[in-house]
């Protein structure tokens, strides 16, 4: 048998060879969708795209976070505030700059991505490429997450192919004279009569029984799913920091004492989930270690994220949303790392939500039909007054003519709608933005505030002088162009991303996948 092998070891390695190139292309370049695995996360191109390719592009993401390099990621949707669209919008745009960019002729060169590297204010000092904190950055940011220089460099060409990609798309763009002066309207100074109808003014009016048992008990049954308790938590939680002769460690001793301090956080996750199957709790596992356990008050996830902390100040900000994924009583998180410090939380308890009964949310029902019938109100007198002046300019009445003849007292603001601050009230600048369509001698349609209706009569908008012009002229027509900019750029990637056919396998059971890799 030997000697047989070895008169046909040449053919053999021929044939190990082929089969080894074709189990790669199977597993890693498949087009045979009807044959989805385990790992399979999407499809794009007509290629599946496994999981360690997604794992491998959220790595890229929080690269280019820790580089800095948030304009690129912003225009890719890396900043959404929903942290799983975020993570799927940027990686897929990614994929689709990837293939369109070689398309179109675009290909940094290793010296173009060595120029943006040494560009970078991360290894900047004075204004100059500092080899000593890209050194730094390598031992301190990198090795300790498993990057390597190459990571690196994927994620700065990565950004390349997304800046020149939107050069070549955006070049045609231009904004003539005319879009700049109408856009200048912002600056022009402005004199305008205003008519209010605040909605306060029309609640404050209503009798004491205008809303009866019957519309509150009508609007409870009708809306019975608003109106549902937050489901409330407690948790247990474990910070580990480095100690006091410890925190002012650079280098390579700094690294290797937080490797330790994760290091020692994962073996006590571990022990601390094999003792839960001998009935021993988080709590006991930690009093073992003698480690310091803090416990929360009950909390909601809303009001936690509003305020920060809410009421459970022992709570940092960066444990609420993992507190929210534990699924039951007894639960450990994975290792959290934050700053300087590593963190365990245990799910303690849950007050599950419930049904409010109507007495539980009456009054609050009571404030939203108030407000629903003074918004009425108002939007009954306000359609009333807007055609009394139509019908008086109608008949050749002026506009001060015409105000006198309405009950309701007119109010002259002026000043630029693109006034902020302590120049102008938040009312002032919505009724100042809302001449910007108006014409001088123009009376608008009703307008809508945060503090109820309002009609406005444009008397007078000045010119901007030189000065003035000269000074606005060049932040507006750059302003513009950036805006023309983008809507061309996002439309062009709208429709390289439909004719990716992009589709997320399984969507339906997937909608946790993003928020575990981002949580590794």
């Amino acid at each position: 048998m030997l000697s047989l092998i070895r008169k046909n070891q040449h053919f053999l390695t021929f044939c190990i060879v082929i089969l080894t190139i074709i189990s790669f292309i199977w597993l890693y370049n498949r087009t045979n969708l009807s044959q989805i695995g385990v790992n399979d996360v999407a499809t794009i191109y007509g290629h599946v795209v496994v999981r360690s390719s997604f794992e491998r592009e959220v790595r890229d993401y929080r690269l280019a976070i820790a580089l800095g390099l948030s304009e690129f990621i912003n225009d890719l949707g890396g900043f959404a505030e929903n942290e799983d669209v975020a993570l799927t919008s940027f990686i897929f745009n990614i994929l689709v700059l990837q293939h369109e960019a070689p398309l179109l002729n675009i290909l940094p060169t290793d010296e173009n991505i060595a120029t943006v590297i040494e560009k970078l204010p991360v290894f900047q000092t004075d204004g100059a490429f500092d080899s000593n904190k890209y050194a730094l950055f390598m031992k301190e940011q990198l090795a300790p997450r498993g990057f390597s220089e190459r990571h690196l460099e994927e994620v700065v060409r990565d950004s390349l192919y997304f800046k020149r990609v939107y050069q070549l798309i955006t070049a045609p763009v231009i904004v003539s004279e005319a879009q700049v002066r109408d856009a200048a309207r912002i600056f022009q100074p402005v004199v305008a009569h205003v008519l209010r109808f605040d909605r306060d003014h029309y609640i404050n009016t209503l009798p004491k029984d205008a809303v009866s048992a019957q519309e509150k008990q009508a609007f409870y049954e009708k809306n019975k799913g608003l109106f549902v308790s937050e489901e409330e938590r407690a948790v247990d939680y474990l910070a580990f920091t480095l100690p006091l002769n410890q925190k002012k460690l650079q280098g390579k001793e700094r690294v290797k004492a937080m490797q330790e301090l994760s290091e020692r956080a994962v073996c006590f996750k571990q022990e601390a989930s094999e003792n839960q199957l001998y009935a021993k709790n988080f709590e006991k596992s930690a009093a073992e270690h003698k480690l310091h356990l803090i416990k929360t008050d009950s909390f909601k996830k809303k009001e936690m994220e509003a305020s920060g902390q809410g009421k459970t100040k022992l709570l940092p900000p960066e444990l609420i949303l993992p507190s929210f994924k534990l699924s039951k009583v007894g639960d450990i998180s994975e290792v959290i790392e934050s700053g300087d410090c590593f963190y365990l939380i245990s799910l303690a308890r849950i007050t599950p939500s419930r049904q409010l009964t109507l007495s539980e949310v009456e009054s609050t029902i009571e404030k939203l039909l108030k407000e629903q019938k003074a918004t009425q109100a108002a939007q009954e007198e306000a359609s009333k007054s807007l055609a009394k002046i139509h019908e008086e300019l109608g008949s050749g009445k002026t506009f001060v003519q015409a105000q006198v003849s309405l009950p309701q007292k007119w109010v002259i603001i002026s000043g630029s709608p693109a006034a902020t601050g302590a120049k102008q009230s938040a009312e002032n600048q919505e009724f100042l933005a809302a001449t910007l369509p108006l014409q001088e001698g123009e009376v608008s349609e009703i307008c809508h505030a945060r503090s109820g209706d309002f009609i406005l009569y444009l008397q007078k908008r000045m010119p901007l002088s030189d000065t003035d012009w000269n000074t606005y002229h060049a932040k507006i027509e750059s302003e513009l162009l950036e805006q023309e900019r983008h809507l061309l750029f996002f439309e062009w990637l709208r429709k390289a991303r439909a004719e990716a056919k992009i589709n997320i396998i399984d969507g339906h059971h997937r909608p946790s996948l993003f928020s575990a890799l981002l949580g590794k």
